[in-house]
């Protein structure tokens, strides 16, 4: 067995060899889900059923292997609108 010259390579091919599907988060904030069909040094090729995208890897901020989805935020965690805030001053 050749062992990945990376930690990145032997992630990517891990995810690559088992077709796991992941989500690729691009620096600009833009969330790209499919499965790893290849990469190289500085491009990964990501498949997904709109057709397949090739990304450069200085524009990836994180891969996610898995169905992430985005947690759940309730009530208390939303940041207070300046009407809610203004309503509570005056109630004072």
């Amino acid at each position: 067995m050749v062992l990945p010259s990376s930690v990145q390579d032997g992630f990517l091919q891990m995810l690559s060899r088992d077709k796991t599907a992941v989500s690729v988060f691009l620096k600009s904030g833009i969330r790209l889900t499919g499965k790893i069909e290849s990469f190289d040094r500085y491009t990964v090729e990501l498949a997904s059923p709109g057709g397949s995208q090739s990304i450069m890897k200085h524009a990836i901020a994180t891969v996610l292997p898995g169905g992430w989805k985005p947690p759940a935020r309730s009530a208390s965690d939303m940041p207070e609108t300046r009407e809610r805030q203004l309503n509570r001053r005056r109630i004072r």
